[in-house]
């Protein structure tokens, strides 16, 4: 976000300059912002139940610290508001795209459904073969890339549908798919957090880091799919 940030800034902090990705940082700070407050908010939970009756010491640390971050959920924005300005963005994106316009930015993943051939189907990672395979950054990606494509490109598809046969408003059409429009608008930003993170370790030079901040991704990775049940996206089912 401070990258994107220095981008709009010139030689003078806070004196914004270039105003082009305004609206896409506005609309990806909102949703980053509420899905890693509830990410941590949840870590430090775990933390603590995971400490048995010592984590509720006061001693522990953890109560406070559960306690003095807590806020950070719903402070400058609440998390559930702040996360449907993102889907809602998104939703528009990606609308555009099943138009056949081309985006830019952080959102020029949606690209790919611009084909005139496009099938969700034909993009799909292909399942594991080999256990290696969950350690691979570059797969790993692939699904985080995928599961946000398929939700946002499956929001779109049905919401205009719905808006289509039932006459009604688009407010009211985002209040009853709020549900679906979180849960893509969340699967972008883990997105986001997942190539950036993956990102940074191609990035770096220190030999004896690099190892270090891979094993981190992976288990960053693999601890997401076991929350969020992901085996459909990368185990093969046998009928």
């Amino acid at each position: 976000m401070l990258e994107q940030l220095r981008k709009m800034e010139g030689k003078e902090m806070g004196v914004i300059t270039n105003t082009d990705i305004l609206k896409e940082l506005a609309a990806t700070s909102a949703g980053l912002k509420s899905l890693t407050t509830i990410m941590a908010t949840n870590g430090i939970e775990d933390l603590r139940k995971c400490c048995g009756g010592n984590g509720y010491l006061l001693s522990a640390g953890l109560s406070a610290l559960s306690q003095d971050y807590l806020w950070q959920v719903t402070a400058e924005g609440d998390f559930i508001i702040l996360a449907l300005l993102t889907a809602k963005s998104l939703l528009k994106s990606m609308q555009q795209v099943q138009k056949g316009k081309k985006l830019t930015g952080i959102v020029d993943y949606f690209n790919i459904a611009t084909d005139k051939n496009f099938s969700l189907a034909n993009v799909k990672p292909n399942p594991v073969i080999r256990s290696d395979e969950l350690c691979n950054l570059y797969y790993l990606l692939s699904l985080f890339r995928y599961r946000a494509l398929e939700k946002n490109y499956n929001l779109a598809k049905d919401f205009t549908a719905y808006m289509n046969n039932n006459k009604v408003r688009n407010d009211v059409a985002i209040d009853i798919f709020s549900n679906e429009l979180l849960i893509a608008g969340h699967a972008h930003c883990y997105h986001i957090i997942m190539s950036n993170f993956v990102g940074k370790i191609k990035e770096t030079t220190n030999e004896k880091l690099k190892p270090i901040l891979t094993k981190l991704c992976i288990m960053f990775a693999l601890c997401h799919f076991l929350d969020e049940n992901w085996g459909e996206y990368f185990i093969q089912r046998s009928i």
